[in-house]
């Protein structure tokens, strides 16, 4: 053993696809995924959608999905709840809030979907 070097090895390479994946949603650009709490309707708004921001953000005038019933709509409001509605400019990955969806029929919005682009 005297004349052997010690081989040393270095640790596994990470997958670039997992890497890819992190990157993307520490810096914002992972795409929406939301999941539905719950929902109300209002006769001016439409339904609105009481959600959290799991990766992602959502801003007004984005197009959205809702995942388990297909429906697809552009998204007209988004705010925080303090405790009364607040508007707000976007929501990003970990915030609750809402979601106005213009949706004429709740149940189009059902609890525990997921909002996608």
């Amino acid at each position: 053993m005297a004349g052997r070097a010690a081989s040393v090895s270095s640790p596994a390479a990470p997958d670039a696809t997992l890497t890819g994946h992190l990157d993307a949603c520490e810096l914002g650009y992972a795409p929406l995924r939301a999941l539905i709490f719950d929902s109300i309707y209002d006769s001016y708004k439409g339904v609105i959608a009481f959600i959290r921001v799991i990766d992602g953000s959502v801003a007004e005038g984005v197009p959205m999905r809702l995942a388990a019933t297909g429906a697809r709509g552009d998204t007209l409001e988004v705010g925080h709840f303090v405790p009364k509605f607040r508007h707000a400019e976007s929501l990003s990955a970990g915030e609750i809030g809402y979601l106005v969806t213009g949706f004429k029929e709740i149940d189009g919005c059902r609890v525990g979907d997921t909002v996608t682009v």
